[in-house]
């Protein structure tokens, strides 16, 4: 499992929007993501045995798939160590405060 943090602007340095980041939400964490697939670890994707995740975040709160999916279930794994009678509530928690 390979994991790769990504924190990028849908705007670029010179104050336009990147493409499509005006009329699509996590335009730019998109692009960043193929961008990591294609360029950046092209052999870790090709690979049989691995597996990336392109964990995400625009500027101003938009988060990528990978990390929408992630952290419910690391919320789920953390709450693991509360009470049984707690769990669900801390569950709930940990989820809306990441």
């Amino acid at each position: 499992l390979f994991m790769d943090a990504t924190c990028v602007s849908p705007v670029s340095g010179d104050g336009r929007p990147k493409p499509r980041a005006a009329d699509t939400d996590g335009a730019a964490v998109a692009e960043a993501d193929r961008k990591n697939r294609e360029t950046e670890y092209p052999d870790v994707e090709a690979s049989p045995h691995a597996c990336l995740l392109c964990l995400g975040v625009e500027t101003y709160g938009r988060w990528s798939s990978h990390s929408q999916h992630l952290a419910p279930q690391l919320a789920r794994g953390k709450a693991q160590g509360v009470a049984a009678v707690l769990r669900r509530a801390a569950d709930r928690a940990y989820t809306v405060r990441w």
